[in-house]
């Protein structure tokens, strides 16, 4: 529906567009565009301020235009142009040496106040990141919050939201929450499901004589026969 109302909307606009056009060109003077009202007014300022004010503006000015003849601009290139940009340059190549060499010297010389790490190695946390020895009163650290559930999924009454908020010195509501919307991952291994349809397995190969299994590949074979003949 879009594609047909645009083409519509296309066409309509394109109707006569050649004659509508050189209508338009062959006006002597484009129509304005309308003024806004701030404008109108500040032109009906200006006309009683001073009436020939729109007359003079669009006059060109002779007086002016001679002048604007005898003004030239010239540009030449001298020694001193020449001997200024390479003094810049040599200046500028000094100060990127003397900043070179002293991030060198700086880096060499370390701060005592700040020394560098003797040992490269990081710590392995136990959580990934390090656990803060002391936390004020009202916050727990992570290991803090597993030990809240793991205490509370193993006895819900004597670790009741009541005794764990007089524990660790929360709210009750807050206690109440965490159990509620948190909880620890579990793992979950799947059963292991014996497949029985695998007879051939080199262990039921072995405990079987050649004739019996030849036998029961034959039975098989005729069960699978049976299924292709249900299903056609």
């Amino acid at each position: 529906m879009g594609l047909i109302l645009g083409k519509l909307r296309r066409t309509v606009n394109r109707f006569n567009i050649d004659n509508r056009a050189n209508a338009v060109l062959s006006r002597s003077k484009p129509i304005p565009a309308p003024k806004t009202a701030a404008a109108i007014k500040q032109l009906k300022l200006a006309q009683e301020i001073n009436p020939d004010f729109l007359k003079n503006h669009y006059k060109k000015n002779l007086k002016l235009d001679e002048h604007l003849k005898n003004v030239y601009v010239t540009s030449t290139e001298t020694k001193v142009y020449l001997l200024t940009a390479m003094i810049h340059s040599h200046i500028k190549h000094l100060m990127q040496k003397i900043i070179e060499n002293y991030q060198m010297d700086t880096l060499s010389q370390p701060n005592p106040d700040r020394p560098l790490p003797k040992s490269r190695t990081y710590e392995d946390f136990e959580f990934g990141f390090y656990m803060p020895d002391s936390v004020p009163v009202g916050k727990l650290t992570l290991k803090e919050v597993f030990q809240v559930i793991i205490n509370h999924k193993e006895d819900s009454v004597k670790n009741s939201s009541d005794i764990l908020a007089a524990k660790y010195k929360l709210d009750k509501e807050t206690i109440e929450k965490l159990l509620e919307y948190y909880k620890l991952y579990q793992l979950v291994l799947p059963k292991r499901k014996v497949d029985n349809t695998n007879i051939f397995s080199m262990e039921n190969i072995k405990k079987l004589s050649v004739e019996g299994f030849i036998k029961l590949k034959e039975y098989h074979e005729k069960q699978n026969d049976e299924r292709k003949e249900i299903k056609k």
